[in-house]
């Protein structure tokens, strides 16, 4: 189970809201499937939207440059 996220998976959380505008917690499309096809690492929902929420934060911002 990962649980540190590496640059690719907030470039990917980056791209999916970009894509659907953002991400809440309950979304009506398959983030989770759409997340793993971009990263191939298997994360829940609920941590990919609280990951979003970090980074919408300004937590990683050090990925992001």
């Amino acid at each position: 189970m990962a649980t540190k996220y590496t640059q690719r998976e907030i470039w990917a959380i980056r791209e999916i809201a970009q894509k659907h505008g953002s991400i809440c917690y309950v979304n009506d499309y398959n983030l989770e499937k759409e997340y793993f096809d971009l990263t191939n690492i298997d994360r829940k929902s609920g941590a990919i939207y609280m990951a979003y929420w970090r980074m919408q934060q300004g937590k990683y911002d050090h990925y992001l440059r």
